[in-house]
């Protein structure tokens, strides 16, 4: 019984130490293996994509308000690196609202109203825009890399997340106000699955459909929740990596 026992004691300690010892720097090095190579992530200089959504108004925050009236919409979304956004809404094929940063300065402009807001607080603005722009156009790895760079990433750990089992790291950059976030690797595919706010838990996204672009690994679906209901739905129909950008994208509304 002894021997049986410290057979089992065995390997119970083997079984365990690799999720003991597990750190942070492995966890990343796994995820962005998985999404293409970290080098060809560092790689990106442009990306244009195409994208259409549908949002039920449930809470939003301030700048994402105008997303929420539960109308099919689509969506063309421009990055220039380092720090030029462009994102445009469209309805009914019809240019609807847009938002450009660039040279510091985060400007808004309704083609309804004909009226063209220059954002205060460009520091603000310009992460809730780099957030808003990685979360439904490349995920959230750019925001990991960035976050991973400067040392603002931590790991809590393996546990069930929105029905999977998931790595959780919690990141403190490139969100709006100096706000966290949590995100949710799955374990076994090293993938994404879930990112919620560490203020609005009761709001998550899940990503899938995960295809590959120019040796890239990019979800192309991007469920939103509100309390386990379904609130929103984004879907990207095409995405381009390091294509030329015209500069008239970040001037001209």
């Amino acid at each position: 019984m002894i021997r049986v026992f410290l057979v089992i004691q065995a390997v119970l300690i083997v079984s365990l130490s690799p999720a003991q010892n597990i750190t942070i720097d492995t966890i990343l090095h796994r995820h962005f293996q998985a999404v293409g190579g970290l080098e060809q992530w560092q790689q990106i200089k442009t990306c244009y994509a195409e994208q259409s959504y549908w949002m039920i108004p449930v809470y939003m925050p301030p700048h994402k308000q105008f997303l929420g009236d539960q109308l099919p919409k689509n969506q063309k979304s421009y990055y220039q690196y380092p720090d030029q956004y462009r994102i445009a809404i469209y309805r009914e094929g019809e240019p609807s609202t847009a938002t450009i940063v660039t040279q510091g300065e985060t400007k808004f402009y309704s083609y309804r109203a004909k009226q063209e807001t220059i954002l205060p607080d460009p520091k603000y603005t310009k992460a809730v825009q780099e957030e808003t722009f990685s979360s439904i156009v490349l995920g959230t790895i750019p925001l990991l890399l960035s976050a991973y760079q400067d040392s603002a990433i931590a790991y809590q750990g393996v546990m069930k997340a929105y029905d999977r089992s998931c790595h959780k790291l919690v990141i403190a950059h490139g969100l709006p106000k100096g706000g966290r976030a949590f995100v949710y690797l799955d374990t076994e595919t090293h993938l994404v699955h879930a990112f919620v706010y560490a203020n609005h838990t009761d709001l998550y996204k899940i990503y899938d459909e995960y295809r590959e672009v120019d040796g890239l690994l990019i979800p192309h679906h991007i469920d939103y929740y509100q309390e386990d209901e379904l609130v929103g739905e984004y879907t990207i129909d095409k995405i381009e990596i390091n294509r030329p950008i015209d500069p008239v994208a970040f001037t001209v509304w």
